[in-house]
């Protein structure tokens, strides 16, 4: 056979279809399948170079598969809304690649801080890599600019907002303080200087767990007993918290009056004094206490001093200060007492009832009358 056709035969090419052939096959099924022209692979690869590397050794994240979610009918919605429903906040589209902006998430590549990006390629990327890798980091440079500066306007605005609320917290903080300081000059004395009055008020603070009053509650009633003692008081009206069954602050104190010489017929107990306000409301509203003198730590006497007269009863303060050796738990009781005055400046503004008002008590006029 070779020899009757001769040397110079040649068997013919098999019949290949050519690149527009393929490109228009690509198109086709692109039609039916919008993913498949993401998740394959290009049809041809360029003329190999010594220093050629191609777009996917550059960006490996060509390679993954495509963030849009498969499903048996198709998704007539734009490629941004689609993104957009499963949580990312931006796409970019170029030639060569859209590259999606998503919050940090496992399997995306780092693009800013908290935030990542994928490249998902188009078909240019695919039939022209070579342009994709010079076109893709010049493109993903510019958005990883534009977050980060973005990121630091944001930062910037943050920065002042929160040192203006500051100025405006403290400048708040120290015009309540100021207010409640004056309100209660004049009306803050000792043991030895106060004048007599019918009833000492002893506010409420912490009850420790084997059920004994701390030291600074314990302060206030050694403060409450003198004045029994001495009779500038003759009866005690002892207010404190008993929000729970098993903390009870007006029991403890009643308990460690009593074994401290006072008769338990003059003590009184207030079970719903669940702060400063609520304590003189009810000691002028349901036990019908008219002049007192309130007893406490002299940070917190100006507070309470002020508070009681606003509310309808005639107050002097008697404070202590000899916790003050405990340092850590007085300088952060003081450093509260601040912000604690604008909250007494608003509750005296709105006028709000205690917690638990109740009904109208008589302990105070039986202690007196017995």
């Amino acid at each position: 056979m070779r020899g009757r056709l001769g040397a110079g035969f040649r068997p013919a090419a098999p019949d290949r279809p050519s690149l527009l052939h393929r490109l228009a096959a690509r198109d086709r099924l692109a039609a039916r399948d919008p993913h498949s022209l993401l998740d394959r692979r290009p049809l041809h690869n360029p003329p190999a170079a010594r220093d050629h590397i191609s777009a996917r050794d550059r960006f490996p994240a060509l390679d993954q598969p495509s963030l849009l979610p498969r499903s048996a009918a198709p998704d007539r919605r734009s490629l941004r809304h689609r993104l957009a429903a499963r949580g990312h906040i931006a796409v970019r589209d170029q030639l060569a690649a859209r590259v999606v902006v998503a919050p940090a998430r496992r399997g995306l590549a780092p693009l800013a801080p908290g935030l990542m990006a994928r490249l998902v390629p188009t078909a240019a990327a695919r039939l022209a890599p070579r342009f994709a890798a010079r076109l893709v980091p010049r493109f993903v440079g510019r958005l990883v600019a534009r977050v980060a500066a973005r990121r630091r306007r944001l930062l910037r605005r943050l920065v002042v907002l929160v040192a203006a609320a500051g100025v405006l917290g403290a400048a708040t903080a120290g015009a309540a303080g100021a207010w409640v300081r004056a309100q209660a000059e004049g009306h803050l004395h000792s043991v030895a200087t106060v004048s007599a009055a019918p009833v000492a008020l002893v506010l409420g603070t912490q009850v420790d767990p084997d059920g004994r009053p701390s030291e600074f509650l314990a302060a206030r009633l050694a403060v409450a007993r003198d004045l029994y003692v001495t009779g500038r008081v003759r009866a005690i009206l002892v207010s404190g918290d008993h929000m729970r069954w098993e903390y009870d602050e007006p029991q403890a104190m009643a308990d460690w009056l009593v074994a401290a010489g006072v008769p338990e017929r003059h003590v009184v107990l207030d079970h719903a004094g669940f702060d400063t306000y609520d304590s003189c409301a009810r000691a002028a509203r349901v036990f019908g206490v008219r002049q007192a003198i309130v007893v406490t730590q002299t940070f917190h006497l100006a507070r309470a001093v002020t508070l009681c007269r606003r509310l309808g009863v005639d107050a002097a303060g008697v404070g202590d200060d000899t916790v003050a050796r405990y340092r850590l738990p007085w300088f952060a009781a003081s450093a509260r007492e601040q912000l604690a005055h604008v909250k007494a400046v608003a509750d005296l503004v709105s006028g709000r009832d205690p917690v638990h008002l109740g009904r109208q008590e008589t302990g105070v006029a039986d202690a007196l009358t017995s």
